[in-house]
């Protein structure tokens, strides 16, 4: 019996242990099945998770890819239609957002290659991907607030960046905000001009004529004269046309008051033989008319008249006793040892006659004097030699003039209807006894006046001052021959009084750009404070040369502005820009203070490309002009209290391819002459300059520009 009760307590125990190692596997079971859910749980969580995680990135990717790859086309030069750089400038040049949104979405985006940068982002992933790319502008506004001279592409606005991307059902969204503005990054309409001076004069009329040419024999600079500063408009060497050659840019402005600018004598370097009289068949003669011929005693004569605008190619040139003697009055009135009205200007307007390529066909504009003569006279039908020239005077002016010391010896005169008609060389000299005999001459003589009066009644010989509209709308100043030089056409020739700009821009009529108002202005930047997109500010201890290398260099010393327009705050120290300096792409430099730059790099491919402005606030602008190579640049100095382009060497000369424009401008500065070339990259009515050059500008995320 007791063994049957120990049987049974012993079933019991282990009915027991049997429950306890069930219930223990079955716990455990619950909890490996538990710990496996977790496990596959966490597991979905964190593939759920990295899904959105790269949908993320992926979107962000793009996002940025899009906006630097419309920042790179922005900047890229090509002038194809088609180009992706094109299309976004044409688009940005719209007013309308729809329209930009349209252009960005429909011609651009599908040129950009998202689908292969999609495929490199994605293409080992094993969910299917989708992406959606958006750019939305928004909130643009014209930059013409009324007080400048605004085109009206000139905006600013919201770029937002939007991209979504679905990895499986994950679901990502990207989105940034950027500001654009789009500028002209040069001012207007002064790009226009090889030279613009503020104020020229400076109360001295004769300040620029600093230059001596020898006589028309040699044709020379005389020794260790200063050299004058040759002005090319950096137009076609070899135009089609005259008028093609009429149409050039190359514009100067000289403000402040009169100033007097006579031209260069000789007939080499610096001779502007279309300009000057030569009374000789291989000289190139500027005739204002010419009548004839008419039986004259034994000879056929003409009776012409002539213009040129330097006169001491008369008194040492080519009969210069004849035209002196004509002259004598005025040459005492105005004594050939007064070198500043005589000598040449030190700005020499219309090239080396002895390369076709410097010869610059310019318009001057402001209160500008011409010293120009005017001989009347006699000649050979056959020869085209002058037998005399022609003065006249009333009887009363002719009284006075024999009485007075001025008195030409030896006077042999007619006179017709009171009129004096003076020939220096006498009778003889047309094989006449009489003068007399000419008075029928004269009286057949018809000027095409409004009121028919004959031609000795208004046009006499000469020395006079005139403006140089006169000079510029009566004298050609280009010829194909050495003949003869014609009136050009009213067609090809815009009068200087028209200001003719030619070109539109954007549909704006440029033809009549108030330059008074410009000339009359005290903003040294010529309203550019509106177009700033950059600004460089270095903190204590920074420098703002290392600061403008590091952010808006190529490489050490190659701008890239992206045809921007940059400011750098100096305090008024100012910037200096080492030797060497190159161009990226060009742009507008604006510096707070006096700014100092030297010789570029030697040009590679066309210097007429990336043009950049360089302007200084206060102060002048110096350039060290010791290098071998050109300075590419247009330079911009206009404060009134020291606005002024000077050269570190004055006698070595300059070789700046750009303009100037100017306060001031000290001839001392610029003694060694040299030659200034118009990029013609600046000029923004030359189609070329919207495809290529204007600037649009997509700054950081959420930042202002």
């Amino acid at each position: 019996m007791n063994n049957h009760k120990t049987m049974t307590r012993i079933g019991s125990r282990a009915g027991i242990v049997l429950f306890v190692v069930l219930g223990g596997i079955f716990i455990l079971s619950i909890m490996i099945m538990s710990y496996n859910h977790l496990v596959r749980g966490k597991f979905n969580e964190s593939r759920e998770l990295l899904k959105h995680l790269r949908a993320m990135k992926c979107a962000q990717s793009i996002s940025r890819y899009i906006v630097a790859k419309m920042k790179l086309d922005l900047t890229d030069p090509a002038t194809d239609a088609n180009a992706p750089g094109q299309i976004l400038r044409t688009a940005f040049r719209n007013n309308s957002e729809a329209s930009i949104n349209s252009d960005i979405l429909n011609k651009w985006m599908s040129q950009i290659g998202l689908s292969d940068l999609r495929s490199s982002l994605t293409g080992n992933q094993p969910f299917a991907v989708t992406v959606q790319a958006n750019v939305e502008v928004s909130e643009v506004k014209s930059l013409n607030d009324g007080n400048g001279f605004y085109l009206d592409f000139e905006k600013s606005g919201m770029l937002t960046f939007a991209v979504e991307v679905s990895v499986d059902q994950a679901t990502e969204r990207w989105h940034e905000t950027r500001p654009f503005r789009v500028v002209m990054p040069f001012p207007l309409p002064i790009t226009k001009f090889n030279l613009y001076l503020r104020d020229a004069a400076g109360g001295d009329e004769t300040k620029f004529n600093t230059v001596t040419i020898a006589t028309p024999d040699t044709g020379k600079v005389i020794s260790n004269s200063p050299r004058p500063l040759v002005l090319v408009n950096g137009g076609p060497t070899n135009p089609s046309t005259p008028e093609d050659v009429w149409k050039s840019r190359g514009w100067i402005y000289m403000g402040g008051g009169p100033s007097l600018l006579n031209r260069a004598a000789g007939h080499l370097e610096y001779g502007q033989n279309f300009h000057s009289y030569f009374p000789s068949a291989d000289k190139p003669i500027t005739l204002v008319f010419n009548f004839g011929p008419w039986p004259v005693g034994s000879r056929q004569v003409n009776f012409s008249v002539a213009r040129w605008g330097f006169a001491e190619t008369v008194y040492t040139g080519p009969h210069s006793q004849l035209w002196q003697k004509v002259l004598q009055r005025e040459f005492n009135r105005y004594p050939v040892t007064a070198k500043s009205r005589w000598a040449s200007s030190c700005l020499h307007l219309f090239g080396e006659n002895s390369q076709d390529s410097e010869i610059s066909h310019t318009r001057v504009i402001g209160d500008v004097k011409d010293r120009f003569l005017e001989i009347c006279y006699l000649a050979d039908a056959a020869t085209k030699e002058p037998v005399g020239a022609v003065i006249s005077m009333n009887s009363a002016a002719y009284d006075s003039a024999r009485s007075s010391a001025s008195l030409i010896p030896g006077m042999s005169s007619l006179f017709v209807e009171k009129k004096l008609i003076y020939m220096p060389n006498g009778p003889s000299a047309l094989g006449v006894p009489s003068l007399v005999d000419l008075e029928d001459v004269f009286q057949s003589i018809k000027w095409l006046t409004n009121d028919g009066s004959i031609c000795y009644y208004t046009i006499m010989s000469k020395i006079d001052d005139c403006s140089y509209n006169e000079t510029y709308d009566m004298i050609a100043q280009y010829t194909s021959t050495n003949q003869k030089i014609d009136i050009p056409p009213t067609d090809a020739a815009p009068l200087t009084s028209e200001k003719a700009f030619q070109l539109e821009i954007e549909g704006i009529d440029t033809r009549n750009i108030a330059i008074d108002k410009i000339a009359a202005g005290s903003d040294p930047t010529l309203g550019m404070a509106r177009r700033i997109c950059y600004e460089v500010k270095p903190g204590q201890g920074e420098s703002a040369s290392a600061l403008l290398k590091k952010h808006f260099c190529k490489t050490a010393l190659r701008l890239n502005l992206g045809n921007a327009v940059l400011r750098v705050v100096t305090g008024g120290t100012g910037l200096a820009l080492a030797n060497g300096l190159g161009r990226h792409t060009g742009g507008n430099l604006i510096v707070d203070g006096p700014v100092t730059l030297g010789t570029f790099e030697p040009i590679m491919g066309s210097a007429f490309e990336s043009p950049l402005m360089i302007m200084a606030e206060k102060g002048a602008i110096t350039v060290n002009n010791s290098g071998a190579n050109s300075t590419v640049a247009y330079l911009v100095a206009l404060d009134p209290a020291g606005g002024e382009i000077k050269y570190s060497n004055p006698n070595s000369p300059m070789n700046l391819i750009g303009g100037i424009a100017a306060h001031t401008l000290n001839p001392a500065n610029i003694a060694g002459g040299g030659k200034m070339t118009y990029n013609i990259s600046l000029d923004p009515t030359d189609p070329a300059f919207m495809k290529k050059y204007v600037g649009i500008v997509i700054g950081p995320a959420g930042g202002e520009i």
